[in-house]
Formats: C-alpha cells, sequence, structure tokens
C-alpha cells in the first residue's frame, strides 16, 4: 500500500507541471517560460505512468476497487487542471468546447468516486 500511495502522489506531480503546455503552435512563440522537458518528454512518461498505474491496480481482490478509486482521483484532477489551462491557452473553439465538457464531466466523476471512497472505505489518510 505504501508503493500505492507513492505512485498516487507521482502520478499528481507529473500531472500538475502543466503537461504540454510549453509547446506552442508552429511558428508562434508561446510567451511562456519553458521547463526543461517538451511535451513530447512528458507525453512519453506519461504513457510510461499510466502502465504503472495499470500494474499497480494489481489483480481482482477485496482492495481493487479501493486501489482504483485512490488512483483514478488524483488522475482525473490532473486532467481537469489540464482542461483548465486549456481553457485559458487555447485559441481553437473546439478545443476550448471539449476542455470545458471535461471539466464538468470530470469533476462530477471525482466527486462520486470520493462519495463512493467514504461510503464504502471511510475517508482516505
Amino acid at each position: 500500500m505504501r508503493y500505492l500511495t507513492a505512485f498516487a502522489l507521482v502520478l499528481v506531480a507529473v500531472l500538475l507541471t502543466g503537461f504540454g503546455r510549453d509547446d506552442p503552435p508552429p511558428g508562434k512563440a508561446s510567451g511562456r517560460k519553458h521547463d526543461h522537458e517538451s511535451a513530447a518528454e512528458l507525453a512519453k512518461h506519461m504513457g510510461q505512468m499510466n502502465e504503472k498505474m495499470v500494474k499497480a491496480l494489481g489483480g481482482k481482490d477485496a482492495e481493487y476497487e479501493k486501489r482504483f478509486i485512490d488512483l483514478m482521483i488524483p488522475h482525473h484532477e490532473g486532467a481537469v487542471r489540464m482542461a483548465k489551462d486549456a481553457l485559458e491557452h487555447a485559441t481553437r473553439p473546439e478545443l476550448k468546447a471539449m476542455a470545458k465538457k471535461m471539466i464538468e464531466d470530470q469533476e462530477k466523476e471525482i466527486e462520486q468516486l470520493k462519495a463512493w471512497r467514504k461510503e464504502w472505505y471511510g475517508e482516505r489518510k
């Protein structure tokens, strides 16, 4: 369980880095300070992190659903943060509309997951 908690914290840290924010459209400067990693490098790390998340879920046992909830909440929180950033910085209306829907949907899902977590397993420590 200790590794699962550490893994979830690392996931949140990766998601909160602003993944993908530093790559402007071709021919445009972002006006943002560039981090040491490019969006492509972060995407690679995210793919690796996703694989680790699936492995951390483990097999079907009495704690599987608890692990799923405990990993899905920070995953969705990171997605909401990225979508809020897209609302602020994206220029294409299609992307802004999708970001808005993602925020609405995933915030509802986060609240549902938290409610189930509390009801089924108690407060997270």
